[in-house]
């Protein structure tokens, strides 16, 4: 992906930390012999078995609880600018005030208003959860409305071209229709599902549910 935003002096990361705690407890058992008695040798009888207190062990690890916003498990991605300052976008990738981002949808269609609305939604919710908090390092998120329409990709790619840093979630019915342009203008795309052969086997994108036409899943 030849997309990239300048964070200064200082790499721009996140890291996921999972920690893991095993208890063992150990008990011992012992079996005892019943003695003579005063007159006559009884037979020896196992009495029943004594489980003894279990073992000392070492006092559980504790973490500290997370102090600020979570996404899920992960610490928020999101806040305020560092000392570094505000991150800018390269010459020629849609900069400017806000990080804007594309959703790809399909809900202005006529036959079916609303399709995949719930994407775009998704998108808009995250911006505001994300924005809330400062934004990316102080930059806030800006989601453009990319609607396909079902059959008017091309002209939505080309809003795409000409206005977004990048698209984010959602996806087009008919997104064979989005190439060459996606690549000739040096688009990415983190998709939320792709449908066509062309797009789930392009690169300069992520996708989280991988559907690649080559490969048959087992499950």
């Amino acid at each position: 992906m030849s997309r990239s935003l300048n964070f200064g002096s200082v790499n721009f990361g996140r890291s996921v930390a999972v920690l893991s705690l095993v208890a063992i407890a150990t008990v011992g058992c012992s079996n005892r012999n019943s003695g003579d008695t005063a007159t006559t040798q009884a037979p020896a009888t196992n009495a029943p078995a004594v489980t003894d207190a279990p073992t000392a062990t070492d006092a559980p690890v504790t973490t500290d609880a997370p102090t600020g916003p979570m996404f899920g498990t992960m610490a928020s991605p999101c806040g305020p600018a560092t000392d570094a300052g505000v991150p800018t976008i390269a010459d020629g990738q849609n900069g400017g005030d806000t990080i804007k981002l594309g959703t790809a949808n399909d809900h202005g269609y006529e036959g079916a208003p609303g399709t995949t609305l719930e994407m775009l939604d998704a998108a808009k919710a995250f911006a505001g959860w994300c924005n809330a908090q400062g934004g990316v390092r102080g930059l806030p998120i800006e989601i453009v409305d990319l609607d396909g329409k079902l059959f008017s990709v091309p002209p939505s790619m080309e809003q795409a071209c000409s206005e977004v840093f990048a698209m984010a979630g959602g996806g087009w019915v008919f997104d064979d229709q989005m190439y060459p342009r996606f690549h000739e203008c040096g688009m990415i795309s983190f998709s939320g599902y792709a449908v066509s052969a062309a797009a789930s086997m392009a690169n300069g994108k992520i996708q989280p549910i991988p559907n690649p036409a080559n490969e048959k899943p087992a499950q």
